[in-house]
């Protein structure tokens, strides 16, 4: 039931997204883009694992860089100081780069890897606290009205931490362990969207 609700908990802020989607500045809007990629993604690999067909790690596996890129682009074009904005986009393509090594480099395409996982989590969660700082203490104008994403980014910081650990320590946890901790996930996964529909909404009515 946990991991049903977790699936398709994003036709929520999906649908208020596309309702909204015209009152949306663009950092909302990539918001939305990702919530339906991330939707369909994670919809495909449900149907996979109800029907036992084929080994669901193979698409998470595929989907592990266009995850961090869809997630990364949010802060990025919220971000207006150039230096800020050079560093994260450097930052995004190394990162890149180690999920693509960990993952091609050492033949784990079929199995669930939960290093290059880690490394998309480790790399959000830095994102996102450089987004927060940079509003919070650069832009000197900490408001919902100016920066939508912020409530967002600090949900992102709560579900990515919670992944990053897991994954982190996947290979080292029995599976009763890791069943118990991944109820969590679905939990702080489920918060996430929730609070991304909250913003949409209030944000769209604010500009409607």
């Amino acid at each position: 039931m946990l991991y049903t609700t977790s699936t398709f908990i994003y036709f929520i802020p999906l649908l208020i997204g596309l309702y909204y989607l015209s009152h949306l500045p663009r950092s909302l809007r990539l918001v939305v883009l990702a919530v339906l990629i991330d939707g369909l993604v994670n919809s495909y690999g449900f149907l996979l694992y109800v029907s036992q067909e084929k080994n669901t790690s193979v698409l998470l596996n595929f989907y592990i860089v266009p995850h961090l890129l869809l997630w990364s682009l949010p802060p990025i074009v919220s971000i207006k100081s150039k230096s800020y904005k050079n560093g994260i986009v450097g930052l995004t393509l190394m990162s890149c780069a180690l999920v693509i090594f960990y993952t091609v480099g050492f033949h784990t395409e079929l199995e669930l890897n939960g290093k290059a996982l880690a490394i998309v989590g480790a790399h959000l969660i830095f994102l996102h606290l450089i987004y927060i700082y940079y509003i919070s203490v650069e832009s000197k104008l900490l408001s919902f009205r100016y920066h939508p994403l912020f409530s967002i980014a600090c949900a992102i910081l709560l579900y990515q931490t919670f992944n990053t650990v897991i994954f982190a320590q996947m290979n080292h946890l029995d599976a009763m362990s890791l069943t118990f901790l991944w109820k969590f996930k679905h939990v702080t996964y489920i918060i996430l969207h929730l609070v991304i529909a909250i913003v949409i909404y209030w944000y769209g009515r604010l500009r409607a």
